[in-house]
């Protein structure tokens, strides 16, 4: 893991303690760690009871600790200008939004999948890696899709399509950090088991690639929920608040 020297206060820069605190938080800093051990996180800093990450992608900064006070500490080393701070405990929201007023604040459940046996998987449809004259395609399975970070991520070859009879059916892909999205399904395919099998498809290529899956859910979307159920994604109790800077707007698939 990289890390960062910080100026103003004393903290640690060991990446072995900062590894050792967000294990012993939990399921519910998967994504943290999943960005240590993809090398897209930068240790900012660490305290006995917080740790401080920069992605290395986006610039956004990922915070967490024990107590109110540590996570304050934590947020002097953020800039100001930061266009996204991820924060992992409800008590540093008043701080937070106190040093980016005019931040937006979006939350997201962390969902993880808790067995190191890989799901079943035998799909009606071949699943390939996108490229750049697939985006129109994309976008008619679902016109929402961010096309800057899509596009970004096709380049990188982390999204994946599934094809019946060679038409783009679906697709599917993950953030830097790894988190899984750009799930979609063409409109006159769905409810035939296309999406829940490109989930399925991708969480036994995340395993085999000894990550562990996880996906970042809004609370109160039940559809999307009741799907990460069917196919053994698991709520690991931890909740983000992540605050973006309104000249930013939220993309959590890009962070």
């Amino acid at each position: 893991m990289k890390s960062y020297d910080h100026p103003i206060l004393p903290f640690q820069d060991n990446p072995s303690a900062a590894l050792a605190y967000l294990l012993r938080q939990g399921n519910g800093h998967t994504d943290m760690t999943e960005a240590v051990y993809r090398q897209e996180a930068a240790l900012v800093c660490t305290l006995a009871n917080g740790v401080l990450l920069r992605h290395t992608a986006g610039g956004g900064y990922l915070l967490s600790a024990e107590t109110s006070s540590a996570l304050a500490r934590l947020l002097e080393a953020v800039p100001a200008d930061a266009k996204r701070a991820v924060l992992h405990q409800p008590w540093g929201l008043d701080a937070a939004r106190s040093k980016f007023p005019d931040s937006a604040l979006t939350l997201r459940e962390l969902w993880r999948y808790p067995h190191l046996e890989p799901p079943r998987f035998s799909p009606g449809f071949e699943v390939w890696p996108l490229d750049e004259g697939d985006i129109p395609d994309s976008l008619s399975c679902d016109p929402t899709l961010p096309v800057a970070a899509l596009r970004t991520q096709i380049q990188r070859r982390r999204v994946y399509g599934a094809y019946i009879r060679e038409q783009l059916a679906g697709t599917v892909g993950t953030a830097p950090a790894g988190e899984i999205c750009y799930l979609s399904v063409r409109p006159d395919l769905r409810e035939q088991g296309i999406g829940p099998g490109l989930l399925r498809w991708m969480l036994r290529r995340e395993l085999q690639n000894g990550h562990v899956p996880y996906a970042l859910l809004e609370p109160e979307n039940a559809r999307t929920a009741a799907l990460a159920q069917q196919v053994g994604l698991e709520p690991s109790g931890g909740s983000l608040l992540i605050l973006e800077a309104a000249s930013a707007p939220l993309n959590v698939e890009n962070p």
